[in-house]
């Protein structure tokens, strides 16, 4: 289920923006005026899609954007007027932030949006598999401390180490990062 924050000062802009997010399939969406009741937003919920009508009332919105790319996984469109989106897209596109220019066809508000929600999808399965990773790195850590622990303490090879905490993990049905605090917590403590 997707979900926008729309940042515009103007409530017209507001309710047309909202009725095309709906249209393009996301499920609800915010609306605030500023940059700081935005931030203050983002702070309290997590938003699939954040969507910027620059300027504001308070700032032009490019800072707004960068700190929304730092701070969240989120899709980012800003949109600015036409004369100076060139200028705009160069600042903010390190950021990963999606620049539309005024006025806009419904087309391409459309296909930008996507893209965005694409963009934040793909992130998340990246973000997904490098916290596998992490996991399976610490299991691997814990298991050849564990390991080292054994061939010292029960002069064991680390072949016979390795299969000791392999067949332990099998038997009791737990992970081998388990059995391997076990150890650890035996021997060192």
């Amino acid at each position: 289920m997707n979900n926008a924050l729309i940042v515009t000062a103007s409530a017209v802009n507001k309710e047309l923006t909202g009725e095309l997010l709906t249209k393009a399939g996301l499920a609800s969406s915010t609306c605030v005026g500023s940059c700081s009741e935005a931030r203050r937003m983002l702070d309290a919920a997590a938003f699939d899609l954040i969507l910027i009508d620059a300027p504001l009332k308070d700032e032009t919105g490019v800072d707004l954007a960068c700190s929304a790319a730092d701070k969240t996984d989120a899709g980012i469109i800003l949109i600015v007027r036409g004369d100076i989106e060139e200028e705009v897209a160069a600042r903010v596109e390190e950021y990963g932030v999606l620049t539309l220019p005024k006025p806009i066809s419904r087309q391409l508000f459309f296909k930008v949006v996507r893209l965005a929600l694409s963009s934040k999808r793909r992130l998340d399965a990246v973000r997904c598999q490098n916290e596998n990773l992490l996991e399976r790195l610490e299991e691997i850590k814990y298991v050849n401390r564990a390991k080292c622990v054994l061939i010292e303490q029960l002069r064991l090879t680390e072949a016979e180490a390795h299969r000791f905490i392999e067949k332990q993990a099998m038997d009791s049905r737990v992970t081998r990062k388990k059995i391997a605090e076990e150890i650890l917590k035996t021997y060192l403590d």
